[in-house]
């Protein structure tokens, strides 16, 4: 019984999962596997922040040399940096709660790791 209870508790993701680093440095995502986030969370450098609800995401382009750009409407957000794939697949199923925009631009990260240097709004509402 407690094998299944545990189980259980594992898929549903109630226990604390392991983050990687480039998640706590530049995304945070919803772990519960039958969840979704219902906003987006940016902050930018400077410390501003913006949040958009998922519901008004129209759509969503992944470009391997221009980064992904979001469009809520007349919202154009813009990320730019590397390895963002991992990102553009979590941003399409509403798992990232959360966005950061690097401190400082000091890319001294592995080549092969998740990198945001810059987010962009290119059309505020």
């Amino acid at each position: 019984m407690q094998n299944n209870v545990r189980q259980w508790v594992d898929k549903a993701g109630g226990r604390n999962q392991q983050s990687t680093e480039e998640e706590i440095s530049f995304y945070t995502i919803e772990k519960q596997t039958n969840k979704r986030a219902i906003m987006l969370d940016i902050e930018f450098e400077n410390g501003n922040c913006l949040a958009l609800p998922y519901a008004y995401l129209t759509k969503i382009k992944y470009d391997l040399s221009e980064g992904i750009t979001i469009i809520w409407g007349g919202t154009h957000i813009k990320v730019e940096g590397r390895n963002l794939k991992k990102l553009y697949t979590y941003l399409t199923r509403h798992k990232v709660m959360q966005l950061h925009e690097s401190i400082g631009k000091v890319d001294d990260r592995e080549e092969k790791s998740l990198f945001i240097e810059k987010i962009q709004v290119l059309n505020d509402f």
